[in-house]
């Protein structure tokens, strides 16, 4: 009769975690990366692509010291860019990485409304609050 190791069964079931874990900051990203490039295409049409990189960097600065995941984000000439973010997702926590990125589309809220007024940050607003819905959601 062959008896079955129950340290085998725990490997087995965290393995199946970690997969899972793995799945959904997969799908984490993938909504992140559609949304905040749409963000931030849609407000360099209403303020430039200079207004825009400078909104977007100072997001970051404002938060990367509290959400470790933000200093993975690459802003440049060709706009935003999550790939080292999608490199280092092994090191991120789910949690923790819905967190930084909630974090980042609020500040570049912030920004927006503080910078240029209301008027602008109400136009790119359905675009966050759909965002942090769908983060919320995963």
């Amino acid at each position: 009769m062959s008896r079955k190791n129950p340290n085998s069964d725990q490997e087995v079931l965290f393995q199946d975690r970690v997969e899972m874990d793995e799945e959904l900051k997969q799908k984490v990203i993938e909504t992140s990366r559609a949304h905040i490039v749409q963000l931030w295409e849609q407000l360099k049409s209403l303020v430039g692509e200079d207004c825009t990189t400078a909104i977007f960097r100072g997001a970051i600065l404002d938060k990367i010291h509290d959400h470790p995941a933000l200093k993975y984000i690459d802003i440049d000439e060709k706009g935003i860019r999550l790939n080292r973010i999608q490199d280092n997702l092994a090191s991120l926590n789910l949690v923790t990485l819905r967190i930084d990125l909630f974090a980042f589309t609020n500040s570049i809220l912030m920004l927006i409304t503080d910078l240029v007024g209301d008027l602008v940050a109400h136009k790119i607003s359905p675009v966050v609050q759909h965002f942090k819905k769908q983060l919320e959601e995963k």
